[in-house]
């Protein structure tokens, strides 16, 4: 099942349109990826956590799992700094 990003709690419009338009550029790899090329924009560690939990990643080998969802956000964090 697909969901929109509408329906994610905490990525706001200007994080969607982040995403999509990074995607442009070509597809994630990994979730790593994800955040390499997305350190310093809209998307906090919040929005991350949730998009965890929605299954955004699962695609790229991410399961989803609330301590996965917590790991991913305090990654998100780090990688900020």
């Amino acid at each position: 099942m697909r969901i929109g990003f509408n329906y994610v709690r905490d990525l706001g419009e200007d994080g969607r349109k982040a995403i999509v338009t990074e995607r442009a550029r070509g597809a994630y790899t990994s979730f790593d990826n994800f955040i390499d090329r997305l350190r310093g924009g809209p998307i906090g560690p919040r929005a991350v956590r949730n998009l965890v939990m929605v299954g955004a990643f699962d695609g790229l080998g991410q399961p989803t799992s609330a301590g996965t969802a917590m790991a991913c956000a305090k990654a998100f964090n780090s990688s900020q700094s």
